[in-house]
């Protein structure tokens, strides 16, 4: 009995000492900061996200005309980031794009019941 436990021990402290010694993902992998700027052209006001691989960020209350900023942390300028528009008592859209420069921009347009959300370029 005491040798199963004994190697169930040295099994887990060999595992412990792997998992301790293996850096973090988030150390060894660099971020880079990227802008994400959102306008509102819709018929609504809404929240308006930008998102990366880990979370994102959320303004409400947008009005139309208007737009907001958010700044995220890609892994690289290949990786993917996100936006989502949702309508109070509508409809919402999510759109993507990769992270190519320091900034990138989305355009919310639409009705409150269909929003529609698409990446354009910077100007």
């Amino acid at each position: 009995m005491w040798s199963g436990i004994r190697r169930t021990l040295a099994l887990t402290f060999a595992l412990g000492a792997a998992v301790a010694l293996t850096p973090a993902a988030s150390a060894s992998t660099a971020k880079i900061e990227v802008e994400v700027v959102v306008f509102n052209k819709g018929d609504y006001t809404a929240h308006l996200c930008g998102l990366d691989w880990l979370g994102g960020y959320c303004h409400s209350g947008v009005k139309s005309g208007e737009s907001t900023t958010f700044t995220v942390y890609p892994r690289s300028h290949e990786d993917l980031v996100w936006s989502r528009v949702v309508v109070d008592k509508g409809g919402s859209a999510y759109a993507e794009t990769v992270a190519a420069g320091d900034e990138v921009c989305f355009v919310a347009a639409g009705v409150a019941e269909d929003p529609t959300l698409e990446a354009v370029e910077c100007e």
